[in-house]
């Protein structure tokens, strides 16, 4: 499988740790397999068709993230389709937040806007700042499976 098959605009399956599934999309995706994307519920007990969840936006999304693509690439997160007509403009870059809760610090990140994997600025900011920020880090399919599925109900 080709990595310009889930390129940004490509809606996918996440099989969840019980029955059904949950529906991600991929946002920004780099060479290397470093993707940024939503995740949506509700579980669904069949993959749904494109035509049924097109009109998905941002403030839809259960969890939000980058990712890596292991599980795109070996076909474990089936392709549902592109977005027809997909617009990267309504899904924008978000800033990223991550804390040092033993130092007391927080930052504020901003990655690349055409690669997520690369960071181009971390600031330190007071921790009221980072309130309702994206979380930065890296997450693995499994971690993707684990929480989708606290996420849309056991």
């Amino acid at each position: 499988m080709g990595k310009l098959e889930y390129g940004p605009g490509v809606l996918f399956v996440v099989p969840l740790n019980v029955d059904g599934y949950g529906l991600g999309l991929v946002v920004r995706a780099n060479p290397r397999g470093v993707m940024f994307g939503y995740f949506f519920g509700p579980r669904r007990a069949q993959p749904p068709e494109v035509s049924q969840v097109e009109q998905l936006s941002g403030v839809d999304a259960v969890l939000i993230g980058r990712f890596g693509d292991l599980h795109l690439k070996q076909g474990k997160w089936p392709i549902i389709g592109p977005i027809p007509d997909w617009s990267q403009d309504l899904w924008p870059m978000p800033e990223f937040v991550r804390t040092e809760p033993i130092m007391g610090r927080s930052f504020r990140l901003r990655y690349d806007d055409a690669d997520p994997n690369l960071l181009l600025e971390e600031v330190q900011v007071p921790p009221k700042e980072i309130v309702g920020g994206v979380p930065d880090g890296l997450m693995g399919a499994g971690y993707v499976e684990n929480k989708l599925t606290r996420l849309l109900g056991e």
